[in-house]
């Protein structure tokens, strides 16, 4: 037994471990909804690990409980496991009412009797009969499918031209389970256009009632077929026709679920296709540019097949690029360092690069403010350092340098004699540093320095230490000072640390003088097509203003520092301030065209990376897919079955003398491919069928394919609503659908309009239980029915309504009258002829051709009477042995359409009334 669901198969298929996990858990999370597909490849980007707890879709395949659940279709029954068995409370029309619409004007209601049972409706063409048939499908369904594909000029007709007013149809229809009748009505006010009328439903106790599942059910078992769609059925769209019947499967699940997995594999091969496209028209874009940024990203992409993307990424972005050496070995011990060669002058070209114009547009100068404090600072300190040299703190001050020095000089000596730092222990290392020592003074030549003499000047060193507190404070200020002023004399950066004004390769001539701010703008290089090169000339400016800055570190006076300052920073800061603007205005003008070019590198790497992380995803989607596909077609050939054959039985029963054989009914394809393959042979032989069928069996072949849906039990809807089925069908297939339509009458209840009489002929001689019913319509559109007569009885109350006529002139009735009895006689023998002989299984052209070959009414009597016409002679015998009024009669109509008849008109039409009678009871 095939399994009834999706999960049903997956089930089958994990534990047949044909599934790979990734791919289960695809199709259930496509199962579930849009949002847990998006969440499930969401996930697959960040891979979770091992440990982490199950997803939902491993939840629901090893028993555990489901939070996301499957999305609800409001009114729509489930149909996860099969075709549903319960349609919902049956519905069966109990009248169809119309004003104003279509043929028909003042209102006209057409009674039916609701429960199984078959209704035929005849009228003649523009009877109106058709537009009870439209009117219960638009107050249904709110449009009609014969107008809703028709120009506006035709959806303009729809409105009665008879009527004013608002224009109303109604269906009144008992649903079971429901007491009383239920209304269903759709009003357009007078001017409203078709698409503007109001429908509401409404139950017996006039209250608003909304019935669960009927649009669904309207759309999938469609009750409704016209003319029009007969033909289309066939002849549309062939993925119309798959819709329909792919709509009565219960396989929606896996439709949906399909369309999500091709919707996400569309998303993954058009994002892979603009990737590729975008590479490389990015790649020609970046190989037409000569920025040395556009250059190198276009190295990174030349591999289209393996682009360095992370390189691409960092040129975009302006990072290092990421280092793709090994890693670095262990260092070796250092060598001595050679002494540093001076820095190669940097080509004016290589200012141009983006990096360098970067470093030039980061050259910062310390602020006016800071450099005109620490002068003024340097200033004060050094004045009042003068001052005190002349006061007793001076003295104080220099006698403890001397000191000092001496103190230093005799440990130095001590440290030296005593084997040096290094070889001392900390005791002896005090004694080497102390006065233990004891040496010649090196001044004088005749003092000893020992260590009483360097205790005692220990001692007053720090007593002159106090007497010169003042000028150690100024001095400690000053050495402050000086270091901030270190601080501020920055070696120059390494774009101006070139010794010389840059000059190109070639001297070439200046086109003019260079105009920069500040005395230390030079001459300037060239160009190569002979004009100044600004920025290398402003970049040189910079660099011979910064060197003359930087040397103040150099210079020990704090007063000439302080006028260094004060003379060095203002061209310094109008040279670099001029390089700064320079390198920005050159950054723009790369950056205009770098720009747009690093915008797009940055977003095609971030697409690209997108792509190969979906890759994996995509080989999912696709197996996915693919198993989905045959799943699909499996499950759909198991629900049609019952499906196909009945419409192959109810094509058995139709074709009627037709050479083609109906088959198998498959459901192919998905998406625009999707299509009904339909098995039709002609005498056997496989082919395009369809292009050598008739029309009639074109429709009876729709109708085959439309019966089967319309009558599933998962249809609320227990009627059907047929408009002129009968159309280009041949006597014998007209006999079939009689058939056909009685047969679905058993347990359905049918309704069908026709002008053709020969659908209600073939009822009545093959005994078939039906209601008749006749549409007449007046002036006016006045439309009324009334229970139908067959055509013997039609033609005898024309008969006896003429007769009846007063103002009709009596010798003209005596013509018309008999003439019309005639036809009544011949009616009832052509309807004996063709139902004792089709009976006898005749064919129904042979039978048509022997009433065609009976011209007079006396050889029509012949083949009724003897199966003869060549006995016409023997008509009036025969009748007389039944009854002389018999014969008289036959011989009264037969004569007075040459003669006239003088006699009573009314007792001719009702003794031609009990002759045709008696014609009708013959076997």
């Amino acid at each position: 037994m095939a399994p009834d669901s999706v999960l049903d198969l997956l089930a089958v298929q994990m534990a047949q471990d044909i599934l790979p996990a990734r791919v289960r858990d695809l199709l259930l999370a496509a199962l579930d909804g849009d949002v847990p597909l998006a969440a499930e490849l969401a996930r697959r980007r960040g891979t979770a690990g091992p440990g982490e707890p199950p997803t939902t879709n491993e939840a629901r395949t090893t028993g555990g409980p489901s939070t996301t659940g499957r999305p609800s279709t409001t009114g729509r029954p489930s149909t996860a496991g099969g075709p549903s068995t319960a349609g919902g409370p049956a519905v069966h029309l109990e009248s169809i009412g119309v004003h104003g619409f279509r043929g028909i004007g003042p209102l006209a209601v057409l009674p039916l009797r609701p429960g199984p049972g078959l209704t035929l409706v005849t009228g003649r063409n523009g009877s109106g009969k058709s537009s009870f048939a439209e009117a219960a499908e638009i107050a249904l369904t709110g449009d009609t499918r014969r107008w809703s594909r028709r120009a506006a000029v035709w959806r303009g007709g729809w409105r009665n031209l008879h009527s004013t007013g608002p224009a109303r149809v109604e269906i009144t229809c008992t649903v079971e389970g429901r007491p009383g009748p239920v209304t269903v009505t759709r009003t357009w006010p007078e001017g409203a256009g078709l698409d503007e009328g109001a429908g509401e439903i409404r139950a017996s106790d006039g209250g608003a009632w909304s019935p669960s599942g009927w649009d669904w059910a309207l759309s999938t078992y469609r009750p409704f077929l016209s003319y029009a769609e007969l033909g289309d059925l066939l002849g549309g769209r062939p993925s119309a026709m798959f819709d329909a019947l792919h709509a009565i499967l219960g396989l929606d699940e896996m439709v949906d679920t399909a369309r999500r997995l091709s919707s996400a594999r569309s998303r993954f091969t058009e994002a892979a296709r603009r990737s590729r496209e975008e590479h490389t028209a990015l790649l020609a874009a970046l190989r037409r540019s000569t920025d040395p940024r556009a250059v190198e990203a276009a190295d990174a992409l030349r591999d289209a097949a393996r682009p360095d993307l992370d390189r691409a990424w960092a040129v975009a972005a302006g990072l290092p690029a990421p280092s793709t050496a090994p890693p670095a070995k262990p260092a070796a011990p250092r060598e001595p360092a050679a002494p540093r060669e001076p820095a190669a002058p940097r080509e004016p070209t290589l200012l141009r690069e983006p990096a360098v114009l970067r470093e030039l547009l980061g050259l910062r100068v310390p602020a006016e403010s800071d450099v005109r404090e620490l002068a003024v600072r340097l200033r004060a300190l050094a004045t009042e350092e003068t001052r005190l040299a002349a006061t007793a703190a001076g003295d104080a001050a220099r006698l403890t340098d001397l000191l000092a020095a001496a103190l230093d000089h005799h440990e130095h000596q001590n440290a030296v004699h005593a084997g040096g730092p290094s070889s001392e222990g900390p005791e002896d290392g005090d004694r080497g540093r102390g006065g233990s020592g004891s040496r010649p003074c090196p001044v004088c030549g005749v003092g000893r320095l020992d260590e009483r003499w360097w205790h005692a000047t220990r001692a007053e060193v720090t007593r002159q230490r106090e007497r010169a507190a003042a000028v150690l404070v100024v001095r400690a200020g000053l050495a402050a000072a000086l270091a901030d002023v270190a601080l501020l004399l920055a070696p120059a950066p390494e774009p101006l640390t070139t010794p010389e004004p840059l000059a190109p390769s070639a001297p070439l001539a200046p086109s003019g003088p260079l105009t920069a701010p500040g005395p230390l703008a030079p001459s300037g290089p060239l160009t190569a097509d002979g004009s100044t090169d600004v920025l290398a000339a402003l970049a040189a400016a910079a660099g011979m203003a910064w060197r003359r800055w930087a040397r103040l570190r150099d210079d020990s006076d704090p007063l000439a520092v302080a006028d260094g300052l004060e003379s060095a920073h203002p061209p310094l800061l109008r040279a670099v301030e001029a390089l700064r603007a320079a390198a920005r205005d050159e950054l723009d003008r790369a950056d205009a065209d770098w720009r747009p070019l690093a915008a797009r590198v940055t977003a095609w790497v971030g697409a690209a990376r997108a792509v190969d992380a979906d890759a994996d995803a995509l080989a999912d989607v696709r197996q996915a897919l693919d198993w989905l596909r045959e799943a699909t077609q499996r499950l759909r050939d198991e629900r049609m079955r019952p499906f196909a054959q009945r419409s192959a039985q109810i094509w058995s029963m139709l074709r009627q003398e037709s050479n083609v054989d109906l088959g198998p009914v498959r459901l192919t394809g998905s998406a625009n491919q999707r299509r009904v393959d339909l098995d039709v042979t002609v005498d056997g032989v496989d082919g395009a069928a369809l292009g050598v069928m008739s029309q009639g069996e074109l429709h009876a072949l729709g109708l085959a394919l439309f019966l089967p849906r319309a009558t599933s039990d998962a249809s609320p809807f227990r009627f059907l609503v047929i408009d002129d089925p009968v159309q280009s069908m041949d006597p014998a297939k007209v006999d079939g659908l009689a058939r056909v339509l009685a047969q679905v009458a058993e347990t359905r209840q049918v309704v069908v309009l026709t002008h053709d009489d020969r659908l209600a002929d073939a009822v009545r001689r093959l005994r078939l239980p039906a209601t008749v019913l006749d549409v007449v319509r007046r002036e006016g559109s006045l439309v009324r029915l009334r229970g139908n007569l067959d055509p013997v009885g039609r033609h005898l109350a024309d008969a006896r309504a003429l007769a009846r006529t007063g103002d009709l002139p009596r010798d003209l009735a005596m013509m018309l009258v008999p003439a019309m009895c005639r036809s009544a006689v011949e009616t009832a023998c052509n309807e004996v002829v063709r139902r004792r002989r089709l009976g006898a299984g005749a064919r129904h052209a042979e039978v048509e051709a022997a009433l065609a070959a009976a011209h007079s009414v006396s050889e029509k009597a012949a083949l009724a009477l003897f199966d003869d016409a060549r006995r016409a002679r023997g008509v009036l015998r025969r009748l007389d042995g039944h009854a002389p009024w018999a014969a008289d009669t036959f011989r009264a109509v037969r004569d007075g359409v040459h003669v006239g008849y003088d006699g009573n008109l009314l007792s001719l039409v009702r003794d031609t009334g009990r002759l045709t009678d008696h014609i009708r009871t013959l076997d």
